[in-house]
């Protein structure tokens, strides 16, 4: 910002401070006198509508009458409504600007004070030669982010950057009918002015009349503002819609206001699919459509987003897909947003999907160099000046319906644009995982007694234990569906980042699969002991890691195995590949299992005694270890790959004590004593829960403590900025939100504040009584990663008056009627900090007139 500006932003801030004798806040007055003082100063060079005030007395020494209503601010208004008829006629401008005093009383001394601060910054015109229009607009903007107080800024705001603006409007013709949506700041009408477009902004409070009012000063004479976007959307008339639509779904009295006063029927249940149709309306025949979504538009699998794409890709005016980085519109972090680009020009048979995260997977709206280097790669692969793998990719229209119309990245940026850059050997194809295996429809039963179940939890971690036989199946009774495997097949869970590829060995007994695994049939030519190293391998697992899924906890429909690819050799050579990587790991379990024997004597002799807690969960976790190690190289030993003879140190001939048998006998001894040792010194043996902290999606973990909870007498619910507080089911959730923790922890604490809830702030309430968690993102400053926070309240009594929410958290601090021992809010504390979150007693979302208990849960920073 140029100096003198900042010197007056800098004066204009701390006379705001001192002084409350402006209207409103002051900033309201002060910007719309700037504006007119900009405004008189470059009307004449860049050709804008003369505004009847007189300023100059203002400034001077003139002894002529002031009345500051009648000789500015009505000439401003009435420069509004002429500019805007239809938009101003029947406002009360006083009540639009919220101006707390009756502005038909503003004094000249509050036009002369004003006038004062610039005159003490140096500053003696508001020209072009003394501000050009970039310098201005800087300083302009940053004085209208001020009123951004009045309204604590919305948590799904998304504001259209300098660089992204830019980005789109090389799409909008010059001169041509433009219609912008959701560009609250007006930052693409200020980067087209050039452009001469006659181009309205649909959006309309006293901060967006600000940002209209900049686009003016700018030189876009041409820029109005319209208060109704519906109204705009009706007509069939623009050559460039612009569409930044909330995200969510549609309040049944918004349906029914539409239907009434428009006469038109909604069949939309979401604002994406609503926005999406309008726009597409309200394009002439040769318009253009830029679309800002979530990602999840692209293969949101419910009817209405489904027929809404079939609908787009169908007129065959889908010409680009362009996926953004995380990190571009705070504070929501975790969702990525793509645009669509829809041109009635063209007709095409084929869409280009244009990859952003490849070029940055996370950006941050504060740096200017990392948006501006996005972008001016964006635009090669969007004009077709270059286009490559990873990049850039083309689908066909039959392809895209072949997908069951979901335009999810995965399905066509993958492995198979370019297969020359992973195959490992002259002779290997890359094959589709579904020409591979073949998904076998599994007849389901219920009512089940004493039955082998495998669920995913069950399924092998690592290659070491990959095969499932029924006889190690916990035997259960279910009432629920579950599907009979009577068959040798492969196995594959389908959660994200759990499948776990796993082969059932079939030996005359069936086990029962719960819906989350499915079951593969190996085609003829390909060795099943094989696909399960691919499968395993980091190349197919980055595949699956790479698929697109709109559910919290984030699983996949069988329609995404015919998008993953296998590396696949001769048979022959499959069982090669086989036999190496078996040695090469039990090369690596040798290693292991020395040095676990080392361990173990460790143990033994130097720590148990003095922290056997601890150790006891080492215990634990090595005699797991133990037991797979021992098994698996007897395994090998039996199959001749290795013998339990040869020396444990990879020399030709084992010495006394050095075999591989040797060793895994020292290494059982070893623990058996360690573990005698354990509970003859200490009286204490392993047994405790899982003390592991791993990263979780807090929605998965609520809704799992949600439904334990009986609710009797009493509600949960559950929201976020996209999905207001309610009785949220769990895949009305777009956002996600990740942070490390403990699961039992967690349980254990939100148990905790529910019980308090209902013990002491429920007692006295006869009805409606909430327990409610809202969930809210946030980044952090260093690093893009995301902060996850839990708004956690209660609309029960409030603590009493000798105990405080601050009391709740110390140990051993009882309430005035407790009969407890005081020790459950301590334990929360201790809990959370346990796995490095925070706690404290309000929050700056949860409104404290209707929940007068509050807290809020702070985790620690996570990598997406």
């Amino acid at each position: 910002m140029k100096r003198e500006l900042k010197n007056l932003y800098n004066q204009l801030q701390s006379y705001k401070e001192k002084s409350s004798g402006l209207f409103g806040s002051g900033i309201s007055w002060t910007i719309l006198y700037l504006f007119l003082r900009r405004h008189d100063d470059v009307k004449k060079e860049l050709g804008l509508t003369d505004i009847e005030y007189d300023l100059k007395k203002y400034s001077s020494d003139s002894e002529a009458y002031l009345y500051p209503f009648d000789d500015i601010v009505k000439p401003f208004y009435k420069f509004l409504k002429s500019n805007n008829p239809e938009v101003f006629d029947g406002i009360d401008l006083n009540a639009l600007f919220d101006l707390e005093t009756d502005i038909s009383s503003l004094t000249p001394e509050e036009v002369i004070a004003v006038n004062t601060l610039i005159e003490a910054s140096g500053i003696d015109d508001f020209s072009l030669n003394n501000f050009a229009i970039e310098e201005f607009d800087e300083f302009f903007c940053k004085l209208i982010q001020l009123t951004e107080h009045r309204n604590r800024q919305r948590l799904d705001k998304r504001e259209i950057n300098s660089e992204l603006a830019k980005f789109i409007g090389q799409a909008i013709p010059a001169g041509g009918k433009v219609l912008t949506i959701g560009d609250e700041t007006c930052e693409i009408s200020y980067q087209i002015r050039s452009k001469k477009c006659d181009i309205t902004n649909s959006n309309f409070s006293e901060q967006n009349i600000w940002f209209y009012l900049r686009g003016v000063i700018s030189g876009n004479k041409e820029l109005k503002i319209n208060r109704n976007e519906w109204i705009s959307l009706l007509k069939d008339e623009y050559d460039f819609v612009f569409i930044n639509p909330p995200v969510g779904k549609l309040d049944s009295s918004f349906i029914d206001h539409f239907r009434d006063k428009y006469d038109h029927k909604i069949k939309y249940k979401n604002w994406e699919t609503l926005y999406t149709n309008l726009g597409l309306g309200a394009l002439n025949n040769s318009g253009k459509l830029i679309l800002l979504l979530p990602e999840g538009y692209l293969y949101q699998q419910r009817n209405e987003f489904k027929n809404i794409r079939k609908k787009i890709v169908e007129s065959k005016h889908l010409k680009n897909i362009i996926r953004l980085p995380r990190g571009l519109f705070k504070p929501v972090t975790s969702i990525r947003f793509i645009i669509f680009d829809i041109d009635k020009s063209v007709e095409t048979e084929e869409i280009q999907f244009i990859d952003g995260t490849e070029i940055k997977p996370i950006v941050s709206p504060k740096n200017k160099e990392d948006l501006h280097n996005l972008f001016n790669e964006l635009d090669f692969f969007w004009n077709g000046i270059m286009g490559y793998y990873p990049y850039v990719a083309k689908a066909t229209l039959k392809r895209i319906i072949t997908n069951d119309y979901s335009l999810a990245f995965s399905n066509f940026l993958n492995v198979s644009n370019q297969p020359e850059r992973y195959i490992r050997e002259r002779e290997e194809k890359l094959i589709s995982l579904s020409n591979v295996l073949e998904y076998l429809k599994l007849n389901s039963e219920k009512n089940l007694t004493n039955v082998p179940v495998l669920s995913i939890s069950d399924m092998a971690e690592s290659m070491t234990n990959y095969k499932v036989i029924a006889e190690d199946l916990s035997r259960i009774k279910s009432k629920k569906s579950l599907k009979r495997l009577d068959r040798s097949a492969i196995l594959l869970g389908k959660i994200k980042g759990s499948i776990k590829p796993s082969y059932f060995e079939y030996r005359n007994e069936a086990i029962y699969l719960k819906q989350n695994v499915v079951a593969f049939k190996v085609q003829e030519g390909y060795d099943p002991q094989y696909l399960i190293h691919e499968l395993r391998s980091e190349f197919v697992l980055s595949q699956f890691d790479k698929v697109e899924t709109n559910s919290t906890i984030p699983s996949f429909s069988n329609r995404i195995f015919s998008n993953i690819y296998l590396r696949i050799p001769p048979y022959d050579r499959q069982k090669e590949i086989v036999a190496d990587n078996l040695q090469q790991i039990a090369k690596e379990k040798i290693k292991e299992a020395a040095g676990l024997s080392d361990d173990l004597q460790y143990i033994e002799k130097e720590v148990f005694s003095s922290f056997a807690h601890d150790f006891g969960k080492i215990l634990l976790n090595v005699s797991s270890n133990i037991e797979v190690i021992t098994n698996y190289l007897k395994e090998l030993d039996y199959r001749g790959i290795i013998s339990l003879k040869d020396s444990a140190l990879f020399e030709e001939k084992a010495e006394k004590g050095e075999s591989i048998g040797e060793v895994l006998k020292r290494l059982n001894s070893n623990f058996s004593a360690a573990q005698d040792f354990l509970e003859s010194e200490v009286g204490f043996y392993t047994g405790e829960k899982d003390l592991e902290v791993k990263q979780v999606n807090l929605l998965e973990v609520i809704y799992k403590w949600k439904k334990r909870q009986s609710q009797n007498g009493y509600s949960i619910l559950v929201g976020d900025s996209f999905t207001p507080l309610g009785e949220n089911k769990f895949e009305d959730f777009i956002a996600q939100y990740f942070a490390k923790v403990n699961t039992n922890d967690l349980f254990s604490v939100l148990d905790n504040l529910l019980t308090n809830a209902k013990e002491h702030g429920f007692k006295a309430k006869d009805n409606d009584c909430q327990f409610v968690i809202f969930l809210q993102q946030g980044t952090s400053p260093v690093g893009n990663l995301q902060i996850s926070k839990m708004h956690i309240g209660n609309n029960g009594n409030p603590f009493p008056e000798d105990f405080s929410c601050e009391d709740l958290f110390k140990i051993h601090h009882k309430g005035p009627e407790s009969t407890g021992k005081g020790k459950g809010g301590y334990s929360v504390k201790r809990r959370l900090n346990k796995m490095g979150a925070t706690i404290k007693c309000n929050s700056d979302i949860l409104p404290k007139d209707k929940y007068p208990v509050q807290f809020e849960v702070s985790f620690k920073p996570v990598e997406l």
